[in-house]
């Protein structure tokens, strides 16, 4: 019995050990290559440990059998990616908590509403290219940020308002209500009633 439970626990190790092997070896795979040259990439019998590291994949070259572009050419690409990314996601945020608010507090356009909204997120992204194109063209809006900022936000809002609604669901009414009494406006209880309420979770 008492050897029977130790080969148990042991296979249990064993399996516990191929599991993150198996997840964590990608990740390596991908680490090794960057310092790889090229001609190493696709080599067969795989190499799975660099016979000469280079930092070509980094500062351009032709470390190999590919001509490799230096990292600095992608910063502009880093630098756009950066900047949409960030006015996206503060854009998409402040539209989305207004409109879950409203929602959750107001009960603004029924159940119909919230549900109409999700449903935005279910159809698919290509649908809407065509008429963004020419709503963007007529503003002439091409070939700017503003353009993907747009775009992005119209795709990330209907999810961020559908999760934000349960979270302003999860907020006590007594919050707003003790607001009110104490003379808070409408955009104060809102603002405030969400920040008191996290703060009262994260000291629990």
């Amino acid at each position: 019995m008492k050897r029977a439970g130790l080969l148990i626990k042991l296979g249990k190790y064993i399996l516990i050990i191929a599991v993150v092997i198996f997840f964590l070896f990608p990740i390596y795979w991908l680490f090794i290559t960057a310092f790889k040259p090229s001609d190493e990439w696709f080599a067969w019998p795989p190499i799975f440990f660099p016979r000469q590291w280079t930092l070509t994949s980094f500062i351009g070259g032709g470390g190999g059998v590919y001509e490799i572009g230096s990292i600095k050419d992608a910063l502009p690409y880093l630098r756009n990616s950066t900047v949409v990314g960030l006015i996206t996601a503060a854009l998409s945020t402040i539209v989305s908590a207004m409109a879950a608010y409203s929602i959750s507090r107001f009960k603004t356009g029924g159940t119909k509403l919230a549900g109409w909204i999700i449903s935005i997120r279910l159809l698919p992204p290509i649908s809407a290219a065509l008429p963004l194109f020419v709503i963007f063209k007529a503003l002439k809006l091409l070939d700017t940020w503003w353009a993907l900022i747009l775009t992005h936000t119209l795709i990330t809002s209907p999810l961020s308002t559908w999760i934000l609604i349960t979270f302003f669901n999860e907020i006590p009414k007594e919050l707003d209500e003790a607001a009110y009494v104490d003379g808070a406006t409408l955009y104060r209880v809102s603002f405030a009633s969400p920040c008191l309420w996290l703060l009262q979770e994260l000291q629990l």
